[in-house]
């Protein structure tokens, strides 16, 4: 079930198998993921900060609300990590809880973007993902190559 949420977005847009989108994409996320973070640094500029918003939460919860998030969660170090920050965050424990952290994030990621790379490194996935998407423009003789790739065909 995961698996359907996180790669139908690709199957059903146009352009989820496209190399040198799938290229920038990585590279956009590695730069997300190196890019150092720090106070008035936004979330959505690199990963530490996301990571310190995704938990803040957590500064303000009880110790046994920390720990059943932590039951239910796959990420169950990490908020548990969090959940005891403010008492281990002077110490070099949080450092490395931290790169730990980072670690699976990056692994996760590289897992998710490895099956995605492969498929749009065939042309042919490409190539069956556009015939099935627009199976009724191909019954009736529509060219979609040029539409998806911005060009227009003068008669």
């Amino acid at each position: 079930m995961a698996g359907t949420w996180l790669f139908t977005p690709f199957l059903f847009n146009p352009s989820g198998f496209v190399w040198r989108k799938i290229v920038e994409d990585w590279t956009d996320w590695n730069k997300w993921m190196n890019n150092q973070g720090g106070i008035g640094i936004q979330p959505d500029k690199c990963w530490e900060s996301w990571w310190n918003a995704e938990h803040s939460h957590f500064q303000h919860s009880g110790l046994s609300s920390g720990m059943r998030e932590a039951s239910s969660s796959i990420q169950g170090f990490q908020v548990i990590a969090q959940v005891l920050r403010p008492k281990i965050e002077c110490t070099g424990v949080w450092d490395t809880i931290q790169a730990v952290a980072y670690a699976y994030d990056y692994g996760m990621g590289c897992v998710l973007f490895a099956p995605i790379a492969a498929l749009a490194w065939m042309p042919v996935i490409s190539a069956i993902q556009t015939r099935v998407l627009f199976n009724q423009a191909f019954n009736r003789q529509l060219h979609i190559q040029p539409i998806l790739a911005g060009k227009s065909k003068l008669r």
